[in-house]
Order: C-alpha cells, then structure tokens, then sequence
C-alpha cells in the first residue's frame, strides 16, 4: 500500500497531512567539520547511529529514517561490478533487526552520486561511457540494497550533473545522457516490486557544481515527462527549490510531491523555518496530501558536545521534531481561520497572531487607542466602613503642673489718706 497518498473524503482532510516523521541516517553520524573547521568526532559505528534512531523511535518521536547507500554500506570505484556482497549482508540483517525491534521504516533509501572523486564532472551525464557505466552499477547495486531492506522509496541524487561554463557545453547529448541514465533506474527499480516510488533529488546550485542541468523542480518534471517516468518518479523539494509554494503546490497536486521537508540550513534558522513549514502544511492540507515529513536539516556544530556526541544526536531530533509539532499545530489554527471567510491581508495577519500566540482583540483595541490618550477608569464603588463599636470615652489626661512664669503686678499703695 502506498502511505503517501492524497485524501479522498471528509475524514481524511480532517486529519494531518503528516502520518510519518522522519530523520536522516547522515545527519546523526557527521563528524561535524565544515570548510574552516576540523573535525570534531571520529568516525561514529553504523550500530551507534542505528542505537540513537532507535531511541528515537521508542520516544516517540520518529517513525522513519532515510539513508544513502554510502552511509551504510560504502561504495567505490575500485569494486567494479560488486552487486552485494556477504558482509553488505549481515549489515542488512542488522538493520533489518532494528527496524521489525522497534517498528520503525525505511522510509526512503538512495544512491549519492556525488561523493566519488571519479564522479567530479558528472555521473549520468559525464562525456565518458565508462564513467557512466560505473555509475550505473552503483545505482543498480543501490537499488538491490533498497530492496532488501524493504525501503518504500528509492532515491537518486545528481548534484554533480552541471558545468562550470555555460559556453563549452553540448546541450544535446547532455541531456540525451541524462535522460538515459534516470531511464535506467526506472529499469533497476522495476525489478524490485518492494519499492513504491523514485525519488529524485535535485542538485544545491553553487555548492557542488557552478550550473546544474536539473535545479529547478519543474524542470526535472520535464525532462522525466520526456523519458515517460513521470507516473513513478517524485520530486525531493530542499533548500531554494521550498521557496516558491506556487511551484510546492503544483507539485504537490500532481502528486509529485516526495515528502515535506523541515529543518534548519544554512541560510535559515528556526524561526524564518517554522514560518516556512506552517505555510506549506496548510496547503498541504488544502490540497489533502497526505505523506511523510523528512528533516533536512543537520546539527549545529556550535552545539557539538565533544565529550557526549550522543547527547548532540538526541537534542537534534528532539528539536526538529519539536519545531515541526509547533508548524503541526500553527498550520490547523491557520486553515480553521481560513474558513471563517476573512480575507487575504486578514489571514495573514492572523497567521502572525497565531504565531505570536497573542491575543487578537487585545491586539485590536491597542491598535485602535495606540495614539488616543487613555480614558480614566471610573473609580471602583466601595461600600463605607463600619462604624467602629462604641466604648466609654477615657478622661482626658491631666496637664503637667508647671511653674507659671507670669509675674504679678505689684499692688500700687492708696497714698489717699
């Protein structure tokens, strides 16, 4: 059954367009270096991460996970023709054990064909065949790893498809390489009937390749709409690709929507993210989609705890998983507004209230005497005291005795004779 699926009915648009969260494997074993720092952690084990998402789901919090074929079972040139081998195997089962323990899926597992140094200029669209070819069997091998770990989606990753300048590019064949090589993968996939969707996510302009020949959504529909795959393939929407919720909308109604991202990056944080995921879960639920929302989001390194790494890995998914609760609930205050009838600058002012969490006619009569002076309140009527019962009057205190200083006259004689 495909879990992600557009509501037909009353009771399901009445429910949340989320019934799965998930978390990415990537992000909870970095090592948290960047372009100007060192690492901070060694090389976490597959079974310490897989510990941390199973804590998570027994909190709670996750009912999924994704993973790259290069997170679990690391792939390279050298195994040329390597489908699966006997250890990739028992890290299967181990992983299998995981998820049947605490009930938890594999939402979606992919191909990262970005991270090999022979992958520099281009995987499925690389002048060399060989190169191609190699690529090609890394998705074949990625695609029978999904399958046995009975991953609902499988998902490519192509951000090193571009060029550095626009002049010296053969746009035909390009395109024709590339168009091949997603046909390709719809062949590999149709060979595993456990797998429900493809997902294609599109390449980050300006961090992996100057151009990028798929780095507009609706540019990948159509190049997919020209190789027929469009009915299997969904689109993975991440950093700029979020901004417009026109083109998130159009997606989304074609149900070419692969999952609702959430979480921070670099260039957003919380706050501006949270405002971000409320607007995309109310047309979700608009539209009735239905489906899973993905964390795309990483740890911060400033929040790195050297000493206790997997305190740093529980504090991210409690976090992200937070803020979506929070879009969750500001999202159904924000569609139950909607249909009082209010209008377009009304709702957005009430999707601040409801941010805000503050009080809407308070709100109004502020706004309304804001430049008025403030009338006095009449004064509260207070009913008169008690007479004080009645008690017999003391004498008053006798005055001190003094010695007067008025001095008598003296008594004039009568000289009358």
């Amino acid at each position: 059954m495909n879990r992600q699926r557009r509501s037909k009915n009353t009771e399901d648009e009445a429910s949340s367009p989320i019934i799965c969260r998930s978390i990415p494997f990537g992000a909870l074993n970095r090592r948290m270096s960047d372009a100007f720092g060192e690492a901070i952690y060694p090389v976490e084990s597959i079974h310490d991460t897989l510990s941390t998402i199973a804590w998570a789901a027994g909190e709670h919090l996750i009912e999924g996970f994704t993973a790259w074929d290069d997170d679990l079972m690391p792939w390279s040139a050298d195994s040329r023709g390597r489908i699966v081998d006997q250890q990739d195997q028992l890290l299967i089962r181990e992983v299998q054990d995981v998820m049947e323990e605490n009930d938890i899926r594999l939402t979606s597992f992919g191909c990262d064909l970005t991270r090999e140094a022979v992958f520099a200029n281009g995987a499925l669209t690389n002048p060399s065949e060989n190169i191609r070819q190699l690529a090609w069997r890394k998705l074949e091998r990625a695609v029978a790893i999904a399958s046995d770990l009975r991953a609902e989606s499988f998902r490519v990753f192509i951000g090193r498809e571009g060029f550095e300048e626009p002049l010296n590019v053969a746009w035909g064949p390009s395109f024709t390489r590339l168009g091949e090589g997603l046909r390709n993968v719809s062949v590999f996939v149709r060979r595993h009937r456990s797998i429900q969707n493809v997902e294609l996510l599109l390449g980050y302009t300006h961090k992996l390749r100057r151009h990028l020949f798929l780095s507009d959504p609706v540019q990948a529909l159509l190049v997919l709409s020209q190789i027929d795959a469009c009915k299997s393939w969904k689109i993975c929407l991440e950093e700029a690709n979020l901004t417009e919720v026109s083109t998130f909308a159009l997606i989304a109604q074609g149900d070419g929507l692969a999952y609702l991202p959430f979480g921070t990056n670099g260039s957003q944080g919380w706050t501006e993210s949270i405002a971000n995921i409320v607007q995309h879960l109310a047309t979700l639920k608009k539209l009735g989609w239905q489906g899973i929302a993905e964390c795309i989001g990483l740890p911060a390194r400033t929040e790195a705890t050297p000493d206790d790494r997997e305190l740093l890995k529980r504090q991210f998914i409690t976090n992200s998983i937070t803020a979506l609760t929070i879009a969750i609930q500001q999202s159904e205050q924000l569609v139950k507004d909607w249909d009082k009838g209010l209008s377009p600058s009304e709702v957005g002012i009430m999707a601040a209230l409801i941010s805000s969490n503050l009080n809407p006619d308070a709100i109004l009569m502020k706004a309304i005497a804001s430049d008025a002076p403030e009338e006095a309140e009449p004064p509260e009527e207070v009913a008169p005291p008690e007479p004080p019962a009645e008690t017999p009057a003391e004498p008053p205190p006798e005055a001190p005795k003094t010695r007067s200083t008025y001095k008598r006259r003296p008594r004039f004689k009568n000289n009358r004779r």
